[in-house]
């Protein structure tokens, strides 16, 4: 029985999820998703396919980064941004670049339950005054090609989504560890994408997350075998 616990723990360890949010697709200034739900440990990864940044600010202060620590991917028009979420905080983000947050460029990781919504940060964004301000060099994850697996993880990625928490400050560059973002979370439902009545998408994971760390199923079939046998 020990052993059997001991191996149902380690296995909860060994499961994360890995969520893919398209940043421009299409010539759009948009992340798509625009929601994410994730749970701690899971790895968001930011796809570029044009000029834009992903930006973390705070909730009331929508287009304006924080003055210290917080996710920021540079600008970038192509490549992988990666954070690693290490609890469920909320994480609000934007686009820096031109005027993209204030015509609605905005995503969120985690959301509150209730009160602060998606919607009131981008309607609070569209009439921010001044342009967006940028964040202070990479910070909170990782730049670069297949940048998730930097993290210790392997596997088939999930659903698009988006974060919103408070990061932690350290930086990081294309190739190194760096440090985790911070994220708030909803309860999880099932992996996927859901349109929202203002068009935004979102992701959630679940407990079955489709991600799976580099140790993966076969491995974990091997040991419960030899439990069992």
């Amino acid at each position: 029985m020990v052993n059997t616990l001991s191996l149902l723990s380690f296995v909860s360890g060994a499961i994360a999820a890995t969520f893919t949010v398209e940043v421009g697709q299409g010539g759009q200034d948009t992340y798509t998703p625009s929601t994410v739900t994730a749970a701690v440990g899971d790895i968001v990864t930011f796809k570029f396919d044009s000029l834009h940044d992903v930006a973390q600010g705070p909730y009331d202060s929508p287009c304006l980064s924080h003055t210290e620590g917080g996710i920021y991917s540079g600008i970038m028009s192509s490549g992988e941004f990666s954070i690693k979420i290490n609890n469920t905080d909320p994480i609000w983000y934007y686009c820096s670049v031109g005027s993209h947050c204030q015509n609605g460029m905005v995503g969120v990781i985690n959301p509150p339950s209730s009160g602060e919504t998606l919607s009131s940060y981008s309607s609070a964004a569209a009439s921010a005054s001044g342009r967006s301000v940028a964040g202070n060099g990479v910070s909170g994850g990782i730049v670069g090609s297949n940048s998730a697996s930097l993290f210790g993880e392997s596997g088939s990625s999930s659903s698009s989504s988006s974060a919103s928490g408070a990061a932690s400050s350290g930086s990081a560059t294309s190739g190194s560890a760096s440090s985790s973002a911070n994220g708030s979370t909803t309860p999880t439902s099932s992996t996927g994408t859901t349109p929202t009545s203002s068009g935004a998408t979102t992701a959630t994971s679940s407990g079955a997350a489709d991600h799976v760390k580099a140790f993966g199923y076969a491995g974990v079939a091997a040991i419960v075998a030899a439990i069992m046998a």
